[in-house]
C-alpha cells in the first residue's frame, strides 16, 4: 500500500529532483504550484522507486489518483496504483492526466468507464519567445502596453526575488490585497493561500522578481522552471499602473531566459472570462488539456 501523507515542504524538494528533466508541463505537478494548492485539494503524497505518487479529494468526496512522475518506471508506478486500489477498496480514478498520457493508461487498464474533460482548467502554454520583447504582429497590443509603462515610469527596475527581499513582496500583498480580491471560490482560495509559496521559495529554489517605480513595489512574480518549461505560478500587479502586468511578464521571462527553456506555462483561467481573454492575448501555442478517467 502507498504510504500517502500531507504534503510537506520536504516532500516537495524532493520531488522537484525528480521532475529535473520531466515531459510533464502541466502545472499541476509543478512543486511551487502544489505548494499553493495542495491544501485546497486536500492533496496527499509519498516518493517511492524515484517516482512522486499523489492523490487528491474529489467534489464527490472521494479520491482520484494524479499522474505518477519521476524518474522511475511509469509502468511499475502504475501496478503500484492498481496494487494501492485494490487493497484499500476503492475504485480506480485518475485525475489531472496529461492527453499525452491517457493513451498509456488506456494499454495498461483498458478503456474507462467514464472519461471526463473540462476545457476551464486546461493550461495556457507559450513559445518562450513570445515574452521577450513581445516581437511581431501578433503581440503588437503587448508591446504597446510596455512602451507606455516605460514612457510613464523611466525609472522603472525590475527586481530578481531573492530571500533578503522576498518581504517585500509579502508587504506589497498586506497592502494591497484589496486590489485582487474576486468573488470567486478559487480567485479567493489563491490569495488565502500565497504565504505558502512565499514560505518555500528558498526550500524549492524557486524564482522571482518585483517591478518597481516611483519607489513603491508594483507587482510581483513567482516561478520555477522544470524540464523545458518555465511556470508561472503567482503574478500579481496594480492595474492603476497600464502596461504592469505586461512589463512584469516580458522581464521576468527575460531574466530567467536560457538554451534549455522553450516554454511558458501561465496555467488555466479557471472559467473567468476575463482571464481568459488576457491570457489569449500573449497567443498561446497550445491549450494542455487534462482529463479524469473512471475505472470500476
Amino acid at each position: 500500500m502507498l504510504d500517502f501523507k500531507p504534503i510537506c515542504t520536504d516532500m516537495l524538494a524532493e520531488c522537484k529532483e525528480l521532475l529535473r528533466d520531466t515531459d510533464v508541463r502541466l502545472c499541476d505537478y509543478a512543486p511551487g504550484c502544489i505548494s499553493i494548492w495542495g491544501r485546497y485539494f486536500d492533496m496527499r503524497g509519498c516518493i517511492e522507486g524515484s517516482m512522486f505518487f499523489s492523490v487528491l479529494r474529489q467534489s464527490d468526496g472521494a479520491d482520484s489518483y494524479a499522474l505518477p512522475v519521476g524518474r522511475g518506471s511509469f509502468d511499475d508506478a502504475l501496478d503500484a496504483i492498481e496494487k494501492d486500489a485494490r487493497e484499500r477498496n476503492v475504485p480506480l480514478r485518475f485525475c489531472c492526466i496529461p492527453e499525452e498520457y491517457v493513451g498509456r493508461i488506456r494499454e495498461r487498464f483498458g478503456e474507462p468507464v467514464k472519461i471526463v474533460f473540462d476545457g476551464m482548467w486546461s493550461d495556457y502554454l507559450y513559445p518562450y519567445e513570445n515574452f521577450c520583447g513581445y516581437k511581431g504582429k501578433a503581440l503588437h497590443g503587448q508591446k504597446n502596453h510596455v512602451n507606455r509603462f516605460m514612457r510613464e515610469h523611466p525609472d522603472y527596475k525590475f527586481i530578481p526575488m531573492d530571500t533578503g527581499n522576498i518581504f517585500r513582496a509579502r508587504e506589497f500583498m498586506l497592502i494591497n490585497r484589496p486590489s485582487f480580491d474576486k468573488d470567486e471560490e478559487l480567485a479567493e482560495a489563491e490569495l488565502r493561500n500565497l504565504d505558502c509559496i512565499f514560505d518555500v521559495f528558498d526550500a524549492l529554489k524557486l524564482s522571482g522578481g518585483m517591478l518597481c517605480a516611483d519607489n513603491r513595489v508594483l507587482g510581483f512574480t513567482i516561478g520555477e522552471a522544470l524540464g523545458d518549461t518555465l511556470h508561472i505560478h503567482v503574478e500579481k500587479a496594480l492595474t492603476d499602473f497600464p502596461g504592469a502586468y505586461q512589463m512584469l511578464a516580458m522581464s521576468y521571462a527575460e531574466y530567467m531566459k536560457n538554451d534549455s527553456l522553450r516554454f511558458i506555462n501561465r496555467q488555466d483561467d479557471a472559467g473567468d472570462e476575463g482571464l481568459r481573454k488576457s491570457k489569449q492575448n500573449y497567443k498561446p501555442c497550445r491549450m494542455l488539456d487534462k482529463y479524469q478517467m473512471y475505472y470500476k
